[in-house]
């Protein structure tokens, strides 16, 4: 069933005014309920920077939103006009109860709005389709234990509509790309690392097993081929007979390109050099592009350990891998690190942020080409929920939130940019 939401006239004017918005004038984001009043129609807080940090040289930071545990597993995303959007969670009173918001910047404001959901857990995917219209997705509790159900909105019509689209026992772990008719595409991870594909086929939502495999990640190219990376885990104690042994410990690239899918390995993982006698073990946060060329793009970290039953002591390793002349060259981006965000530019060039467990703070890595080196802008914030775009121009876009700060009313959503104003 289609549930519908208005934002202000204002809100939605300027958000899709390249669509010649005529929505009506009923705001039905709940500002009432804020007694903080940060959820309020042209709330200004956009001066309110944060004097105890300083940015590198031509940068700038700004306040979003100022409420007491807000920016969790934030998105930013783009629209043509280069104005930002951001897409994340706020903890409310009650324990794990996180509510949903949009936040989008007109001019010197940042105006913020609810979203009808709470959700629990995993990823908040943030898209815009060719045709500027946005496209989002959330999981959210089920009724009955590890039930969770997935939640799908657009603005294609004009106005924000969601959908109930899936109702499974599954993990909160998933991922979406639009094709070039603004069809959404899903594949979510279930329990017992089993990984399904999720699809409209014209008369309803097919949810189909896919295959075995953790944090999968997807990305649809201009041909609108499918392409997902993934990791297979490796059975280090040789007692699951449904890991298919030739995928074992690898991050692999399904695609449909022939028709058929077909399945090719980005890196297997077991083979990875020890760092300072800890072994390879596992993949977490990977993330998936694909250029206008067709060519893959994936960043993931590598977490090694001294033992893969108990580990007590680990390290990650951030890894990108992208394919060229047929072949796919990975290279280190970081060592001790904690990936929070992977993105590419219009050039193709990648971007991370990066959490940098040796000098405490956020590192902005990018490259010019397969073959440079990286190179390293110093943001020195705290540990984060972080979302990255890259403009038309090369600038970079970030939504920031210091999620792990003990001081929990200091836990507030900011955007920082290196874009001259």
């Amino acid at each position: 069933m289609t549930r519908k939401f208005f934002f202000s006239l204002f809100f939605l004017c300027l958000l899709f005014s390249f669509a010649n918005c005529k929505g009506d004038d009923d705001d039905s984001a709940d500002d009432s309920d804020d007694d903080n009043d940060d959820n309020d129609d042209n709330d200004d807080s956009s001066d309110d920077d944060d004097d105890d940090l300083t940015l590198p040289e031509g940068w700038r930071m700004e306040l979003v939103d100022d409420g007491d545990e807000t920016g969790y597993d934030n998105q930013i995303a783009l629209i043509s006009n280069n104005n930002q959007i951001i897409y994340y969670g706020r903890m409310e009173d009650l324990p794990d109860i996180i509510s949903l918001r949009l936040a989008i910047k007109e001019g010197e404001n940042w105006n913020v709005d609810s979203l009808p959901f709470t959700k629990t857990g995993g990823s908040l995917p943030l898209l815009i389709d060719r045709d500027d219209h946005l496209h989002l997705s959330l999981m959210r509790f089920g009724e009955e234990v590890h039930h969770n159900i997935l939640e799908y909105g657009n603005d294609c019509d004009g106005e924000l509509q969601f959908e109930t689209i899936l109702q499974a026992e599954m993990r909160t772990v998933f991922t979406m790309a639009i094709d070039s008719a603004n069809i959404p595409h899903f594949f979510v991870e279930g329990y017992g690392d089993l990984i399904y594909y999720l699809c409209w086929n014209g008369a309803a939502w097919d949810f189909s097993l896919f295959g075995y495999g953790t944090t999968p990640s997807m990305a649809i190219d201009n041909n609108d081929y499918l392409h997902v990376a993934f990791y297979v885990p490796y059975d280090f104690n040789d007692i699951d007979d449904d890991i298919d042994e030739e995928q074992q410990g690898k991050v692999i690239h399904y695609f449909n390109t022939e028709g058929d899918w077909s399945w090719e390995t980005i890196d297997y993982i077991i083979d990875n050099e020890p760092i300072d006698s800890l072994d390879p073990d596992s993949v977490l946060d990977l993330y998936t592009k694909v250029d206008p060329t067709g060519a893959m793009h994936v960043g993931y970290q590598v977490k090694f350990v001294d033992d893969h039953e108990e580990s007590q002591d680990s390290i990650y390793k951030i890894m990108y891998a992208t394919k060229a002349d047929g072949q796919w060259k990975r290279s280190t981006v970081h060592v001790n690190g904690w990936l929070r965000s992977f993105t590419i530019d219009d050039q193709s060039r990648p971007h991370f942020l990066v959490y940098d467990w040796n000098e405490e703070g956020l590192v902005w890595l990018t490259r010019e080409d397969g073959e440079s080196s990286w190179t390293s802008t110093w943001l020195g914030l705290e540990p984060c929920h972080t979302g990255l775009a890259i403009d038309a121009d090369g600038y970079a876009h970030i939504s920031y939130s210091p999620t792990y700060n003990e001081d929990k009313e200091t836990i507030h959503l900011y955007y920082l940019t290196n874009r001259p104003e």
